[in-house]
């Protein structure tokens, strides 16, 4: 009551104080005090008497609270879960679901082509949802399954077989999921002694996906969808504490698998784990950094790429590194990386061998040339930590986890180009395939509000890119059919403001032919006999094409160029 000249002890209530320690007081009543945590308190007697009911009914973990400065009642409490408001001093919460701001881990992808996402969340456990949603609206919250809870880190799905799912919560907690049933089976490994990392390794074998490996001191390998795992290794680790970050089989050689550990050891094995070579030391580090990612090529046997991140050891730089020679030799990739971003994901494309991703500390890069010349790639994404990319097989996709801001999506159809591209001045692109999706789902009832987040739905039609090398004068799109009779001309509304300019422009075809000659006649004389009942009536709809072979034909200051398109039904759950 003095300024702090002397004190009298209130409480002993001290939730986990070096992590949390947070106090605050109600500015228009002074006994009126909350503690947040791991477990919360509140107070209407100035700490005499507190109790553990602040958070009842909301996620854990509260970091933040808001009060009102002109009236009490009304909070807003920020904690792993996301953000929470109140009226009533905490009796009551609302949770404020419309804000996209999770704290990513990881993606993994599921391999139909209208796929699922999976990620894993601080604290808040593992998810799954639609990437896209046939009809108008993107996935909302209503779409989002949660997986598991916990600290929500690695998922893997079965590429054969999507309805099973592999996760893992902290300090290897790993589980098998029929995602069918929801049923769930143990398969960390029980070996005594054994020592985990916080974020534990899991990986399905690109050659048969019921084999499945992970790692704590030493490497484990599963041959039936984790069943009896058994060690393929001694203790890896180099320090007492250090436990297996990545595990990974090549995709092109069953028998070589990398190890990657906390403590920065790096190892080979080329014959399926009776014997190991440690490949770290020859990189040039300048000391034990974390191993983040380990990508074995698709294109050469003994090309790796390694992703190490020293933001815990002070070391803020980059570290991306690639051999070819199972780790004997190493070649930097950091030159025209900025100098300060943590690698944190490192990853090949599965189509182009010269096109690799990085996940940084603060965004998102690709590169054409295998590493040499780097360009930041983060269009429209918030700056913030990419911790893990994901490339889907079919769909011209991949997923980037942020830490922060969720999971985003990026058709990267042209980047597989860009290498041709770059070598013409006026350059259009081989479409992806474009899909005539069904009119929508199943409605499922969400119509509650504002209060909810729905991401961004794939592009109604099909996508097409070009590059202009300069400005050109005038350019025009058309559709025709595989015979040479044109369908459509798309007009200025579709092309779009600046597509004339130089750079790379993208166009969205919504699949619509102009009417023919029947269809026309039949629209007029339906609009006649409105006019004629006095009814009003919009403009005539044009009609959709099948699904077929079409041509594309890019013409810009009278030199054209095609592309064939191909529109593909609905794969339904393909």
């Amino acid at each position: 009551e003095d300024g702090g000249d002397s004190w009298e002890k209130v409480s002993d209530v001290a939730v986990r104080p070096m992590y949390y320690s947070q106090i605050r007081v109600d500015p228009s009543d002074d006994q009126r005090l909350y503690t947040v945590a791991a477990r919360s308190h509140r107070s209407t007697d100035g700490g005499v008497t507190m109790t553990q009911d602040l958070a009842t009914g909301v996620h854990e973990d509260s970091h933040e609270l808001w009060i009102d400065p002109e009236d009490g009642a009304h909070m807003i409490l920020g904690n792993d879960g996301g953000l929470f408001r109140s009226y009533d001093y905490g009796d009551n919460w609302d949770f404020l679901g419309n804000l996209p701001i999770a704290q990513s881990y990881s993606v993994c992808l599921s391999p139909e082509r209208l796929y699922r996402v999976y990620t894993g969340l601080q604290d808040n456990g593992n998810w799954a949802a639609p990437s896209a949603k046939r009809g108008n609206r993107g996935p909302g919250n209503i779409d989002w399954q949660m997986i598991s809870g916990a600290d929500g880190f690695v998922c893997s799905v079965d590429q054969n077989d999507p309805t099973t799912l592999y996760y893992e919560t902290q300090s290897g907690n790993m589980r098998r999921m029929d995602l069918t049933t929801g049923q769930t089976v143990n398969i960390r490994p029980r070996l005594e002694g054994e020592r985990w990392s916080w974020e534990a390794p899991i990986f399905l074998s690109p050659h048969n996906q019921k084999v499945f490996f992970t790692g704590g001191k030493r490497v484990f390998r599963s041959l039936n969808r984790g069943e009896d795992p058994q060690p393929i290794s001694e203790d890896l680790s180099v320090v007492e504490e250090g436990t297996a970050s990545v595990v990974i089989q090549s995709p092109m050689n069953p028998e070589v698998i990398y190890a990657g550990y906390t403590d920065g050891a790096l190892w080979v094995t080329r014959d399926g784990g009776e014997n190991w070579t440690r490949i770290d030391e020859k990189v040039g580090l300048p000391g034990q950094r974390f191993v983040d990612s380990v990508e074995p090529s698709r294109f050469s046997e003994g090309r790796v790429y390694v992703a190490f991140d020293g933001h815990r050891s002070n070391d803020d730089a980059p570290h991306a590194y690639v051999s070819e020679d199972f780790g004997v030799t190493w070649r930097s990739l950091n030159g025209t990386l900025p100098g300060f971003g943590s690698t944190r994901a490192l990853r090949e494309d599965i189509h182009e061998e010269n096109l690799l991703y990085a996940g940084t500390e603060f965004g998102m890069f690709a590169s054409l040339d295998r590493g040499l010349n780097w360009s930041r790639i983060n269009g429209n994404v918030p700056t913030n930590s990419v911790q893990e990319v994901a490339i889907h097989p079919t769909a011209g996709e991949i997923a980037i986890a942020t830490h922060g801001r969720g999971v985003w999506i990026l058709d990267v159809t042209h980047l597989r180009q860009m290498t041709n591209a770059a070598s013409h001045g006026t350059y259009l692109f081989n479409p992806a395939p474009g899909i005539l999706w069904g009119p929508r789902e199943i409605r499922e009832g969400d119509l509650y509000g504002h209060d909810r987040f729905y991401g961004e739905n794939h592009p109604n039609g099909a996508v097409v890119y070009y590059a202009l090398g300069e400005e050109a004068d005038e350019i025009s799109f058309t559709i025709s059919d595989v015979e040479g009779n044109e369908l459509r001309a798309l007009p200025d509304s579709i092309l779009g403001d600046g597509a004339v300019e130089a750079g790379i422009h993208r166009v969205i075809w919504d699949f619509r032919r102009d009417p023919n000659e029947e269809e026309r006649t039949a629209a007029e004389e339906a609009a006649a006999a409105a006019e004629e009942a006095g009814r009003q009536r919009r403009g005539p709809t044009l009609p959709m094409v099948e699904a077929g072979t079409y041509t594309v034909t890019l013409t810009v200051d009278g030199e054209a160029m095609s592309r064939r398109l191909h529109v593909l039904p609905d794969p339904g759950n393909r």
